[in-house]
């Protein structure tokens, strides 16, 4: 009898610890839209358009410029 009361303590305790990771999870990710679309709206790109764009070497199109060769 007590296994079961063990048992039930920790799945209660289970389902209240997912629940608080849900509401964080959900309100972080309200967050970062928010952000994003004001990105958006004020640069009128896309987020991931507005990313940095990789400098190549004129001569090695393979071969990715450090910031110390600028």
């Amino acid at each position: 009898m007590s296994e079961n009361s063990a048992i039930t303590t920790l799945n209660i305790e289970r389902l209240k610890l997912i629940m608080e990771r849900d509401v964080h999870y959900f309100a972080m990710n309200k967050k970062i839209n928010q952000i994003e679309a004001a990105m958006e709206q004020l640069s009128g790109k896309k987020v991931w358009e507005l990313e940095a764009q990789i400098l190549y070497d004129d001569e090695n199109p393979d071969y990715i410029k450090g910031s110390s060769e600028d």
